[in-house]
């Protein structure tokens, strides 16, 4: 089984910053609670622009697709949609590690 990484990358508009935060860590807590099979979830900011980054990792494509179809995930779409709360589309990029290290 591969592992997956995945990068998503979110560009709030101006003022929306804390209203996609606070979307963003709803997705983080029903994550943590109801998908053993993320190995690791969580949310930076890009230092000289206030762009969210959000580094995730699965133990296969088949458990991200179903990271994607829960109610969450689903809800933080739907409002960012909604809401209009990002200047860019969102841009999720699923990947597969080729070298390098995680830890020393």
């Amino acid at each position: 089984m591969t592992i997956t990484h995945v990068t998503a990358l979110i560009s709030p508009a101006p003022g929306k910053e804390s209203r996609v935060r606070e979307l963003i860590e709803a997705v983080i807590q029903g994550t943590n609670k109801n998908e053993p099979n993320c190995n690791t979830y969580f949310l930076t900011k890009t230092v000289d622009s206030n762009d969210f980054i959000i580094i995730e990792t699965y133990k296969s494509m088949a458990d991200f697709e179903f990271h994607k179809s829960q109610d969450y995930f689903q809800d933080f779409a739907k409002a960012i949609e909604a809401e209009s709360l990002v200047s860019k589309p969102v841009s999720i990029i699923p990947s597969e590690k080729i070298s390098g290290f995680e830890a020393r």
